[in-house]
């Protein structure tokens, strides 16, 4: 019987992959907007009915999508430099370059879908906390080598840091014209600002 179950599950999950494959090779080709659960379904070789008893809309594929590559993507092996602010950026440009598999359009869909359903925003939500979690590791051990300072809490540091992430992507997206060298070098400017602060070097202690 569990030999059974093992093979029955090993056949979901290629079903379920072969349909989120069709699903990307789909949505890059046509676009997110201009994709039907049909037209997956035809690609993927399985039923409409079928597609259903993985996922609950287009929607949901999409999330899955983007989930599937946030759990897998491992943070690469990580060299802390002097700088605190490009070890930062460059973390998170890891994560990005896994993202841009996905074209403008697509990534519009993705957010328009969260706020369409709620559990699909909750999904979501536990993705940008696996990211800042991540972020955190990475601040307590500079803050362990002295790169950063110890006063403030290494979870302040990293929200913030993904915060301006979140921020710049949404730009990037939304923005037609914007490229992607401009958006690097705005959100690398933001991180360097909220680590120099605002205060003034030259002015004198009251």
């Amino acid at each position: 019987m569990a030999e059974k179950n093992s093979l029955m599950d090993k056949k979901k999950q290629k079903r379920r992959k072969r349909i989120i494959q069709a699903a990307t090779a789909l949505f890059q080709h046509r676009g997110y907007a201009d994709t039907t659960i049909g037209d997956i379904a035809d690609h993927a070789e399985v039923g409409v009915g079928t597609i259903y008893n993985y996922f609950s809309s287009k929607n949901e594929i999409l999330l899955s999508l983007v989930a599937d590559i946030c759990i897998k993507k491992k943070p690469d092996e990580i060299i802390y430099e002097n700088d605190p602010v490009e070890t930062l950026y460059t973390y998170i440009y890891g994560y990005f370059d896994e993202f841009l598999i996905f074209d403008k359009d697509i990534w519009r869909g993705w957010f328009a879908a969260l706020f369409k359903e709620p559990n699909l925003f909750e999904r979501a939500y536990a993705l940008d906390m696996k990211i800042v979690g991540e972020l955190v590791g990475m601040c307590e051990q500079m803050q362990a080598l002295d790169m950063i300072s110890n006063k403030v809490p290494a979870q302040e540091i990293a929200t913030t840091v993904y915060a301006l992430f979140i921020s710049w992507m949404m730009r990037f997206i939304m923005l037609p014209d914007m490229d992607l060298q401009t958006t690097k070098n705005e959100f690398e400017g933001q991180v360097t600002l909220v680590f120099g602060g605002f205060k003034n070097e030259n002015e004198t202690p009251v």
